[in-house]
C-alpha cells in the first residue's frame, strides 16, 4: 500500500473554508504520526504496542489497527514473539 493509498482511505480530511484551506487530522492519522515519530526518534529500540498505548494514553486496540495499516504499507516493521516489537520499516 502506498502513501497515497493510505491517504485515500480517509486518514486525512481536507476541507476548505472560504479562501483558506485547512487540514484536519483524524485520530488515526494523529496516532500514526506519533507512532512514526517515536520509532524515528528511537531507531535502536523496539517498542511494543502496549508500551506505546500506555505512553500516549490511547486505546491498545485502536493502535493495533493503525500499526497494521502502517505495516501493510511498509512504514513499520512488526517483529513477533518474545523480544519482538515495532520499528521503522524504512531507513530514516
Amino acid at each position: 500500500m502506498t502513501a497515497t493509498a493510505v491517504l485515500k482511505r480517509g486518514i486525512i480530511d481536507t476541507s476548505s473554508r472560504g479562501d483558506a484551506v485547512s487540514m484536519h487530522l483524524t485520530r488515526h492519522t494523529d496516532y500514526a504520526l506519533r507512532l512514526l515519530m517515536l520509532l524515528a526518534l528511537e531507531p535502536n529500540e523496539l517498542h511494543t504496542i502496549e508500551e506505546v498505548a500506555r505512553r500516549y494514553g490511547i486505546s491498545r486496540n485502536h493502535l493495533m489497527k493503525i500499526t497494521q495499516t502502517l505495516a501493510q504499507a511498509g512504514f513499520v516493521e512488526s517483529l513477533r514473539g518474545r523480544g519482538g516489537g515495532l520499528r521503522l520499516g524504512r531507513a530514516v
